[in-house]
């Protein structure tokens, strides 16, 4: 533990210690700043818990062609006879 953190922690041990040394010679909890109580809302939300995630669009499957454009316009021209010359 850093020293800083050490100095820290003896200073709110001492002041704990005192306050709870006047709360019970006198009864009462001392009036200072040192001690608060801290409503939270009810519907507050932790700050971990992240936001709802979009789900992603889902992809189309490809469609697989058996035929192609090609292979179309080579049988229907097959299929149609040669107009005759005249």
């Amino acid at each position: 533990m850093p020293k800083a953190w050490a100095v820290c922690v003896e200073n709110l041990l001492s002041r704990i210690k005192a306050t709870k040394r006047t709360f019970e010679e006198t009864g009462e909890a001392p009036d200072e700043d040192a001690i608060k109580i801290h409503v939270t809302p009810q519907k507050s939300c932790s700050p971990t818990t992240k936001g709802p995630r979009i789900k992603p669009r889902k992809k189309r499957a490809k469609t697989c062609h058996t035929t192609r454009p090609a292979e179309i316009l080579e049988t229907k021209d097959e299929e149609t006879p040669n107009a005759p010359s005249t």
